[in-house]
Order: structure tokens, then sequence, then C-alpha cells
């Protein structure tokens, strides 16, 4: 299988090295990930004369990016902060390799601290979060009324995943902007890319039923005022509503129906979309990234929709570029059957 090639540039303090460090370059890869933790970028450079650990040894804290070109289309892969330095030696060398991570991941935002959130939407407390570390709060996000949430010991990143979790939302930190997106709506839109056999390198995929639900049931007893809140609701997919499948039990602090309701939606979702999830190794491509869909054909009943959770591109010196992505099937049911006719459409040479 022929590797495509691309074009790239990589800059240092706004200063496009390419052209310098091609003489050490051994590759460099982008990891762009979607549920609230850093993007990352290592750039892997060849150091038998030791100079990059000696006098050009970058600075913690400088800032590196990188961009690759495929056949017109341009993959920003944004602005990183240099965190990590790691020097190796073996008998093939020393290798010197420098680590990113998102420009707008900075130290305090991963401070532990405490704070209790009092009568606030949810949009109020990812803006007051936002706002501490001068980042811009975007994405629609639903009007939900939380009377208190404390956050105790744990740093701004954990304690935004763990609400957006909760109310099943992703988000992403790109430079100085938050960005909030339900997962029904990612996980929902329309696929970015198709992926034939004949690009796949590797992949495995595994079909389980061990953490499937036909519908879920949560409790809640609310202390402050004196009541148990309930909500059940069954499963909408009928690719889970028959045969013998658990109902879902959770015990989440819900201080009403409506959030009882959210909740509950949510974490039926998650536990059942993970029903079949996966990896693979494909030829290079700049639109397989973290929150797009990809359809995967040439896979017998593994074809279908997916949502890429995480991905990595990587660039080898001479250009050699592959991706690897982490999936998870979205739609068991009518997406499955379009992407059935669709592969059955395609052409039997293309596999």
């Amino acid at each position: 299988m022929t590797v495509p090639k691309v074009t790239y540039e990589i800059y240092y303090q706004g200063t496009n090295i390419t052209g310098s460090i091609l003489p050490y370059l051994i590759s460099f890869s982008y990891t762009d990930k979607s549920k609230g933790e850093a993007d990352e970028l290592e750039i892997t450079l060849e150091d038998s004369d030791q100079l990059w650990q000696n006098a050009w040894y970058p600075t913690k804290g400088d800032k590196i990016s990188a961009k690759i070109f495929d056949l017109g289309k341009v993959l920003d892969c944004g602005t990183f902060t240099v965190d990590e330095i790691v020097s190796s030696i073996s008998i093939d060398g020393d290798i010197l390799s420098i680590k990113g991570i998102g420009a707008g991941i900075n130290k305090a935002i991963r401070t532990k601290n405490s704070y209790a959130h009092e009568n606030k939407t949810l949009r109020e407390i990812a803006n007051t979060i936002a706002a501490k570390h001068g980042l811009k709060l975007q994405g629609n996000i639903e009007n939900v009324r939380i009377a208190r949430e404390t956050q105790y010991r744990e740093h701004d990143l954990k304690f935004l995943q763990r609400l957006a979790n909760d109310y099943g939302y992703t988000f992403s930190i790109r430079e100085n902007l938050l960005i909030f997106t339900s997962v029904f709506e990612l996980e929902n839109k329309t696929e970015a890319l198709t992926i034939n056999r004949n690009e796949i390198i590797s992949s495995e995929i595994t079909d389980k039923t061990s953490n499937s639900f036909r519908a879920v049931k949560l409790s809640y007893h609310n202390p402050k005022e004196k009541t148990v809140i309930t909500f059940e609701k069954k499963e909408d997919d009928p690719a889970f509503t028959g045969g013998k499948v658990d109902t879902l039990e959770i015990k989440l602090r819900a201080e009403n129906k409506q959030q009882a309701e959210i909740k509950s939606k949510v974490a039926l979702y998650n536990a059942n979309s993970l029903q079949q999830e996966g990896n693979a190794t494909i030829l290079g491509n700049i639109l397989a990234l973290a929150w797009n869909n990809c359809t995967l054909l040439g896979r017998g009943v593994f074809s279908g929709n997916y949502y890429i959770r995480e991905s990595s591109h990587l660039v080898e010196k001479d250009g050699g570029y592959t991706t690897s992505i982490d999936i998870k099937r979205t739609g068991l049911i009518e997406k499955e059957k379009k992407a059935k006719k669709k592969e059955e459409s395609e052409s039997d040479s293309e596999f």
C-alpha cells in the first residue's frame, strides 16, 4: 500500500523553521482530541551531533505550530505551548522530542481549587470558568439551572469535563476559545469523509452487548427538599429494545425533573453508543479529525457510520502521511442500512 505524500510547515515562536530543521526532522505528529483534553503536537528530531540537547535546546513555554498541505487543502494544527522535552539515546543515535499542548491549556486551568457555583445555568458556570482564564465561550448550551454545583479540589478542566459529561456536551479549548457542543449534535451530523477498505492500513472494531441497555432509571434523594426524584426512560433505538437487555440504574445528583431527564438520557445514550467501538490507521486524511463523523466501507457488518473521538496525524520527514483514529459507532439501525446500500453501490474493484 502506497502512503500518500504531503507538504508541511513547522513554526517556532511564529517563525517558519521548516527548512532549518529539515536535516534533523524524523517526523511530527498532531493529535486532535474531542473530550476536554489538550490537543498535542510532537516533533521528533535526530540529534547525533547533540545540538538540540545543548545550544539549540528549546525553551519550555515557547509556542510551536504546524500545517499540513494536501491536494490544495490545509490542516492548520493550531498553536501549542512547549510543555515537555524528551532526550533519548540508543545504539541508533540520539533523539530529541519536543512535545507541545494546546496553547489554551495553561497551568492555571490545570491547578486544583475549590469553589461553589450557586444558582447558575450550565452556560453561566462554563462562562465563569472561561472568563477566569481569558477565554471566550462558544456554543449552544441548554438552559439548565443548577442550584448548587461544588468544585472540590478539582482543576477547572476536570470540573468542566464532569459537568459536560453529565449534561451531554463535549468541549475543546482552541487558543482563546472554549467551545461547547452537544454530543447528540456532533454524533448525528453529516459524515465528513468516507474510508474505503483499500484506504485502511489496519483496523480493530469490537462489537459487544455487555454495556447495552433497553431503558434507564434514575433515583436521587434530595436531602434539602426531603424528596426522592425518579425518572425512567426507554431506549428509542430499536437495536436495544428486544431480548434480555438490562435497565441501566444510575444514582446521579438531580435537583429537579429537568436535570433527571437530561442526565438519564445522556447516561443511556453514552452506554449504548459504545456497543461498537475501535480504531483504524488509514492513509493520511486531513478530514479525519475529532468531532467529525466518517463512513467505513468494505468492513462487512462493521461497515457504517462512526464518530471520531480522537485522531493522530503522523507526517514523516519525506512527507509520508498516515492518520490513526479512535472511533465509535453512531446509529445502529437507519444509518447502518444507508451505509450498506451505499457500499453495495460501490464497484467491487475498489476493494
